[in-house]
């Protein structure tokens, strides 16, 4: 792999063209984690995918190119209850 470093740039310029080949395709994801206790973190994602065709003097190739980014990330803290009551059936503390 060390070689490729070094022989970097010395080769002939090869032309590589990208061209979309289909639209964008966008469609959202989210998730909730608990993160603590009456705490849960909320993420929402933006996942992208769209086929590209790449074009060089010998050849011809398509692929899809997906990512996925992140779009906001939010902690929900909830409300800490005043005691634990044991279910409310027995004493929390005996």
């Amino acid at each position: 792999a060390v070689i490729y470093i070094f022989l970097s740039g010395l080769g002939p310029n090869v032309p590589i063209r990208i061209y979309p080949v289909s639209i964008v395709n966008a469609d959202f994801k989210e998730s909730f984690d608990s993160v603590g206790i009456n705490q849960v973190k909320h993420k929402l994602y933006l996942d992208v995918s769209m086929k590209m065709s790449f074009v060089g003097m010998m050849f011809a190739q398509s692929d899809t190119v997906e990512t996925s980014v992140l779009l906001n990330e939010t902690i929900i803290v909830g409300d800490t209850p005043t005691y634990y009551g044991n279910g409310g059936m027995t004493a929390s503390v005996e």
